[in-house]
């Protein structure tokens, strides 16, 4: 008689690194905020000028991978993302990290291929730090050290805000261009500012002026 087959129990899967409700919100905050910018700026694209308009049928082109990649349940690096050893040991799991690559036509310096980095939340001692370096400069100075400081990954290297070599922030700033730069910033100050809308909610809904009797 041919021997009992024996089944294999499935593998456990992996702890999500999103435990909490709360965890699960702020991923969901961050999405959003990030789909907002996006619209944000194809409404400033407006539309095309008459000149710019193409009689001829066009292959329609592929839109870029990071776009078309299917969804998934927003845990863990993301497989496109580059990571020469482990993930920043003082990066929490549970954490809602942002991974951001910026394509060869976005960089300034384009011979280094593309540049990828992580941003995660400022927490107090990472804006201490970010006042600290912006030395009482003006408030653009300001917000550049707090984008700064959220970068906790810089070209798959974990972050150096102090020296030079693999993965220091500021020769990894330097070398972005202007372009990958206006893009982090406006990460920032959509994520940690907030909008006319969210300032009239706030006042108009969550605030109570009241006699103490």
């Amino acid at each position: 008689m041919p021997e009992p087959k024996t089944l294999e129990a499935p593998e456990a899967p992996a702890p999500p690194m999103t435990r909490t409700q709360k965890q699960r919100d702020d991923l969901a905050y961050v999405m959003s905020a990030l789909r907002g910018e996006q619209r944000e700026r194809d409404d400033e694209a407006g539309e095309p000028a008459p000149e710019d308009i193409n009689d001829e049928p066009a292959v329609a082109a592929p839109r870029p991978t990071i776009i078309d990649a299917p969804a998934d349940d927003g845990i863990g690096v993301p497989d496109w993302f580059r990571m020469n050893g482990p993930f920043p040991a003082d990066v929490q799991p549970g954490t809602t990290v942002i991974f951001l690559r910026f394509p060869v036509a976005l960089t300034g310096d384009p011979k280094r291929g593309e540049r990828q980095c992580a941003a995660r939340p400022l927490t107090v001692a990472l804006e201490k730090f970010a006042r600290s370096r912006a030395q009482d400069g003006d408030a653009y100075t300001l917000t550049i050290e707090l984008t700064k400081a959220m970068i906790c990954v810089a070209d798959g290297a974990p972050a150096n805000h102090f020296a030079k070599g693999p993965g220091s922030v500021n020769h990894f700033w330097q070398e972005i261009g202007p372009k990958c730069r206006d893009l982090l910033i406006g990460m920032f100050s959509k994520l940690n500012r907030v909008d006319a809308k969210e300032r009239a909610d706030f006042l108009s809904n969550c605030v109570a002026v009241r006699t103490v009797a």
